[in-house]
């Protein structure tokens, strides 16, 4: 892969974080200010608020750290399917999409990277 390729995926995964990060608090801050269904009231509810912070923090953290920030995301959408029963999942498979662009652009550049030799 060409490093401009690199640099356009690298380019797409964070501002696609970055889109996800403000539509996701957009929407919380609107629910929390004029309520439709009234605040989240069992375990779930808040569960399923705090892995999509933590998958939000995730895809924020790997503008620095790809690996790290795709897999901490990747790991509170798996643990918010497991956890919250919902009739589709639209709303993780579209934050899926970012964490899954870091982690393909981490992958590509590493590969692109030739191994150090560590022998002396």
């Amino acid at each position: 892969m060409s490093p401009l390729a690199s640099v356009i995926l690298r380019w797409l995964a964070r501002l696609s974080a970055l889109f996800f990060a403000c539509v996701f608090l957009l929407i919380l801050v609107r629910e929390f200010l004029a309520p439709q269904s009234g605040p989240p009231s069992g375990f779930v509810e808040w569960a399923g608020i705090l892995l999509l912070f933590i998958a939000v923090a995730g895809m924020i953290l790997a503008w620095k750290w790809d690996l790290t920030g795709a897999l901490i995301a990747l790991a509170a959408l798996v643990l918010h399917i497991s956890l919250v029963r919902d009739r589709t999942y639209a709303v993780v498979w579209l934050a899926a999409i970012p964490a899954v662009l870091y982690l393909a652009d981490w992958l590509l550049r590493r590969s692109r990277t030739p191994a150090r030799n560590t022998t002396p």
